[in-house]
């Protein structure tokens, strides 16, 4: 019998297993995952694809998770976005959301859709879901096109990374323009999922209206945003 206890990884607590690499455990015994910590797979950091297996046990063989965590994926996460993982009863699990892969959808205000005028922060509702139906994560680059080619008239302040996770974000992006009248009036914001690991074929594309200033602002050509106006002094 072995035990795993207490460890601290970024990716695997308490055992890190990657392509080619497999667990086997012998007949009748008994591997133990205990209070195991790390960011990706409290007890296992699994990177393999997904025609490969990562454990290989008899049906007398045992393995219990107990109190592991992460923050995506207390028992098992996988660097890969599919779902084979067998955790029948000869693997104790607490529930099955301890168990994260990587996404397979990530949406932005359920539409992909989102407007502001220049130099609003950007807001907005992510659904971020793995192929459990779990809340997952990833590390995504950010870039800003127009019609699928780089912006003469836009421009964006705020980071070319970013980590997505599920629920309500404050991107802290904002939208600069050249002028209040620029030529055209939308533009895209792409997000490229990466694992830890990995570069993943994930792209969400959020369509970006740009409004003009609102009652009370004004175009500062300067900066390339609307600014509230100062009445101060009247």
């Amino acid at each position: 019998n072995i035990s795993f206890i207490e460890n601290n990884a970024i990716t695997g607590g308490g055992m890190y297993i990657s392509g080619g690499g497999y667990m086997d455990i012998a007949y009748n015994a008994t591997i133990h995952f205990i209070r195991n910590v790390a960011s990706y797979g409290g007890a296992i950091y699994v990177d393999i694809d997904k025609d490969e297996y990562f454990i290989d046990y008899d049906n007398d063989s045992l393995i219990i998770f107990q109190n592991n965590h992460a923050t995506y994926g207390s028992t098992i996460y996988s660097s890969y976005n599919w779902c084979s993982f067998s955790y029948d009863g000869y693997t104790e699990l607490q529930n099955t959301t301890e168990i994260v892969s990587l996404p397979t959808n990530i949406s932005f205000n359920n539409d992909n859709t989102t407007s502001v005028f220049p130099g609003q922060t950007i807001v907005g509702d992510m659904t971020v879901i793995d192929c459990f139906g779990s809340a997952s994560s990833c590390l995504a680059d950010v870039s800003l096109q127009c019609n699928g080619e780089v912006c003469d008239y836009y421009g964006m302040k705020g980071p070319s990374t970013i980590f997505l996770s599920h629920g309500t974000v404050t991107t802290g992006w904002k939208i600069t323009t050249i002028s209040e009248q620029a030529s055209f009036n939308l533009a895209q914001l792409t997000f490229m999922c990466k694992s830890p690991i990995r570069q993943l074929p994930l792209v969400l594309t959020v369509d970006i209206t740009i409004l003009p200033c609102p009652l009370g602002f004004v175009f500062n050509f300067s900066t390339g945003q609307c600014e509230c106006i100062d009445n101060g002094n009247e």
